[in-house]
């Protein structure tokens, strides 16, 4: 996990202090979108956090394991909505 979060950081420095909301992102996510190459794309609001919208790039592997690839803020979801949505709460 610590060398993900490190790579994650080193291309995404707003994150750095959004650790804990990047796990809630994935394990409460809004809604999730079908990523890249079977991955999945969780996408949380934080109403607090401008941008408000956490996009969380992972891949499952079997049950309840997996790994984060990536992770960013955007502020409009408008775009990402265009894909094939997977889950919605």
């Amino acid at each position: 996990m610590q060398e993900r979060w490190r790579h994650i950081i080193r291309r995404h420095k707003e994150l750095k202090n959004y650790a804990t909301e990047v796990l809630l992102a994935v394990e409460k996510p809004d809604l999730i979108i079908a990523g890249k190459v079977g991955a999945l794309v969780a996408v949380k609001y934080f109403r607090e956090i401008k941008p408000h919208y956490l996009i969380v790039a992972y891949r499952e592997i079997g049950g309840a394991d997996g790994f984060i690839i990536t992770a960013h803020f955007i502020s409009n979801i408008h775009d990402i909505r265009r894909r094939r949505i997977v889950w919605k709460s």
